[in-house]
């Protein structure tokens, strides 16, 4: 085995130990709701107006900002991915930005 090859295998074991470490905390809390939950207790939860109007709100805003998104990403990455013009890497900065964030 190359020293590349151990490096990467080092390198992608300390990468995967807080991915681990994150599954398994959602997958505990997944866990302990289907525990506690029982169907009598999710057809009440899903009987009250307050709860349908709040998983009916998170759905349609979603869905609008996917779209929002969708409209405004295809065209510039399209964009600024074939063309360059001035202030392309300030325009590229500022489209990176929320990913660094």
């Amino acid at each position: 085995m190359s020293a590349y090859s151990r490096y990467t295998r080092k390198f992608d074991t300390i990468l995967a130990m807080p991915l681990s470490l994150y599954l398994l905390l959602v997958i505990a809390l997944l866990a302990s709701v289907f525990i506690k939950v029982t169907i009598p207790n999710i057809r009440v939860a899903f009987s009250d107006p307050a709860l349908l109007y709040a998983i009916r709100l998170s759905i349609i805003t979603s869905l609008i900002s996917t779209a929002l998104c969708a409209v405004v990403a295809v065209p510039a990455g399209y964009v600024l991915s074939r063309r360059r013009f001035p202030g392309y890497l300030l325009v590229d900065t500022i489209v990176d930005m929320p990913i660094v964030l």
